[in-house]
């Protein structure tokens, strides 16, 4: 491993938000390494690639992986944990890897559909976050709501994902961008990225939907970035009759829509990693970023050695960072 991020989604599993009886676990899954060796059957990979670890495997062989809209695979899908002989400790326990990866470790052994090669010119630290935060928050606002030109549109959760979605929205055009989150803080990035305007649910006299529909009418898309319930909720309100919400946010509520107000139009995607498939994806921001179209290093804000993992995680839940890196 080179550099690895700190997640909220390996926060949700440290901080208790997401329980779990797979322990112990290592966690981390958003991570940039160096390829030391590979085995006999590995044919599209060899040693010395600069590889980014890979939440949604792909084995490119199953009738979901033919399917060039969907990142998903019916054999290699995503998962949340798996156990893995590959990591045990000195009694000889099994240790279970995040999302099968667990790259919060020097060293790493994965599948070749668990990385995805990339231009070996990107930054060595930085570009780690594009595994998770760049892909999830940028797709999302592309490929998974599919913002268009001229339209209006709402990031709610400004941390790195959210800035990333922002950013996407810009990308693809919309006219009316509007970022909003609790924390003041994260204006001056947001509107850096792309924003239009910022807005703090805490500072107005009404709901934030009620906002968005008298002064925009309503928003053609609102990307959820934090996976609250009631968050979600209120996105769901502020959408015109024909809008989409776009869930992104690691959330483990049930959501409770009026069925009536779905047959307008109204439509409620979700998707990893935006719905987009990483060997694609990884590679377009990368280029992107090479181009000086994509200021990825803006949104490391914090770098912290492994023995400092804790310093990182309690910055995260403090909100104070957009996004923390761990540099081996």
């Amino acid at each position: 491993m080179i550099s690895a991020g700190i997640c909220a989604s390996d926060g949700h599993i440290k901080w208790g938000h997401m329980k779990t009886s797979n322990l112990p676990m290592v966690l981390g899954h958003e991570g940039l390494a160096l390829v030391e060796s590979v085995g006999p059957e590995v044919k599209q990979l060899q040693a010395g690639d600069l590889v980014l670890t890979n939440i949604m495997s792909q084995c490119d062989q199953c009738k979901d992986c033919q399917d060039r809209s969907s990142n998903f695979c019916e054999k290699d899908g995503f998962q949340i944990r798996n156990a893995s002989t590959n990591k045990k400790l000195e009694d000889g326990t099994g240790v279970w890897g995040f999302c099968r990866l667990g790259v919060f470790s020097e060293y790493v052994l994965l599948k070749q559909s668990q990385v995805v090669k990339i231009d070996p010119r990107l930054n060595k630290e930085n570009c780690c976050i594009i595994s998770c935060a760049v892909m999830t928050g940028f797709f999302s606002a592309t490929n998974l709501a599919k913002v268009s030109p001229n339209s209006t549109a709402c990031v709610i959760g400004l941390g790195a994902i959210g800035l990333n979605a922002v950013f996407g929205c810009k990308f693809n055009g919309a006219q009316n961008i509007i970022a909003i989150d609790i924390n003041n803080s994260k204006k001056a990035i947001a509107l850096e990225f792309g924003a239009t305007e910022f807005v703090n649910p805490q500072e107005l006299d009404r709901p934030v939907e009620q906002y968005l529909k008298e002064k925009y009418g309503g928003v053609h898309y609102a990307i959820e970035c934090i996976g609250n319930q009631g968050v979600m909720e209120s996105a769901f309100k502020a959408l015109k009759p024909t809008g989409t919400l776009a869930l992104v946010g690691v959330g483990g509520k049930t959501l409770n829509f009026p069925a009536i107000e779905m047959l307008t139009g109204r439509t409620v995607a979700g998707g990893f990693l935006g719905k987009k498939r990483s060997d694609e994806g990884f590679n377009q921001l990368g280029e992107m970023y090479l181009n000086g179209q994509y200021n990825i290093d803006r949104l490391v804000t914090h770098r912290f050695s492994l023995e400092q993992i804790n310093d990182a995680f309690q910055l995260l839940k403090e909100g104070k960072c957009i996004r923390s890196i761990i540099v081996f």
